[in-house]
């Protein structure tokens, strides 16, 4: 996982012109694998051996099925780099991977960020990146070669004479060398393609640099430091940068707020997150559900330091919520039960609560949860000296 440097350089006409060359040349190259399988499945069709549906049907499976091969490619080289996967999604389906086990759900993707897939996968922190983020890289395109390959050695001693299997072999041979090589073409729109981050990588960028300060905190936060322990620095330099850069920075000072149970420190931050949403025209549908989250928090937070659970409502019942921050609704409840003078609810849903922390591939969940539900308890103890006194 790598993040761009942002610029506020205009293009040159000639490196804008070769850009649209290259992407021109990379859809070429997809549709071009596509129409292929095409061929071969019409000529099969044709042939007698299935009618028009079924032979689109097939040619959008076997794309389906080529993309979940370049993505496990990419999951391959993530830990042949000794990197920590957490997510891993193709088309709408994303799975997340767990401490035991998994997860998967449906979703649709927000728009602006394709149709394709991706490998969410955490460096090691102070080791090089270039070898793990290359093997990373590479392997997605590669694998897709590699099958193509494999499934047009294993064709072509029947073809012409071509029976089913061949067919689809060849086929799905097809659709992975146009992905595969279409992949390797460095374009950038909404996102670097793999070629792009190859040639990124290669040339040796500047691991230090400011760019790269998410991917630091990242590494250092999936690996068990704490919020309010991360590098200063880094998160002034994400103040600095585009959105979301800014966005992430608050979710890092908002769970050290958390964890110090600062509660008025972390309601306050909620101003400063409303004043970037508003400044940034793209922000509020490219990143709602990390606005969502963010929000959420907050409402928790708020929660905390007026003692009202009126507004915990909204982070119970958000999907998106549930899937990146399973912890948070069950928090939710256990702070309205410690309102309420519920013990045994409250217990009950913090086990909840610390069951997916400590499930959770990223370490630094788990203390952060300790720490919230210290501070949770801590108000069902000052709820029932309260009710004491007043029955007193």
């Amino acid at each position: 996982m790598s993040i761009k440097p942002a610029t506020s350089a205009r293009p040159s006409p000639l490196n804008t012109l070769a850009h649209l060359l290259l992407r021109l040349s990379q859809g070429a190259l997809g549709l071009g694998g596509l129409l292929l399988a095409g061929i071969f499945l019409g000529a099969a069709s044709h042939r007698g051996g299935f009618g028009p549906l079924p032979t689109i049907f097939t040619l959008f499976a076997l794309g389906f099925l080529a993309t979940v091969v370049h993505e496990c490619g990419h999951w391959l080289g993530a830990r042949w780099g000794r990197m920590t996967v957490l997510y891993v999604r193709v088309f709408a389906l994303e799975l997340q991977l767990l401490q035991n086990g998994s997860r998967l759900r449906w979703s649709r993707r927000p728009k602006g960020q394709g149709i394709g897939g991706y490998v969410i996968a955490v460096h090691t922190p102070n080791q090089p990146w270039r070898g793990a983020q290359l093997r990373l890289v590479a392997m997605g395109p590669l694998t897709n070669l590699l099958v193509a390959a494999v499934c047009a050695v294993l064709a072509m001693p029947f073809y012409p004479t071509a029976t089913s299997l061949t067919v689809f072999l060849l086929a799905f041979a097809a659709i992975n060398l146009g992905m595969g090589l279409a992949n390797l073409v460095p374009t950038a729109r909404h996102y670097h393609s793999d070629g792009a981050q190859l040639l990124t990588w290669w040339r040796k960028p500047d691991e230090a640099g400011p760019e790269y300060a998410y991917p630091r905190l990242l590494a250092l936060s999936t690996a068990g430091v704490a919020a309010a322990e991360l590098p200063a620095a880094d998160l002034q330099r994400l103040d600095r940068l585009p959105m979301p850069s800014p966005l992430i920075s608050l979710f890092y000072r908002l769970y050290a707020c958390q964890a110090a149970g600062d509660w008025a420190g972390a309601v306050a931050l909620g101003a400063h997150m409303e004043t970037l949403i508003a400044a940034s025209l793209t922000t509020k549908a490219t990143f709602a559900s990390s606005i969502a989250i963010m929000r959420a928090e907050l409402a928790f937070c708020r929660a905390m330091h007026t003692r009202d659970a009126s507004g915990l409502a909204a982070p119970v019942h958000n999907p998106d919520i549930d899937w990146y921050v399973p912890t948070l609704a069950p928090r939710c409840r256990a702070l309205s039960a410690a309102l309420a003078g519920e013990p045994d609810t409250l217990e009950r849903e913090l086990e909840v609560a610390a069951q997916f922390a400590s499930n959770s591939r990223d370490q630094s969940l788990y203390p952060l949860h300790v720490a919230t539900a210290g501070h949770i308890r801590a108000l069902l103890n000052l709820a029932g000296v309260t009710e004491s006194a007043a029955g007193a």
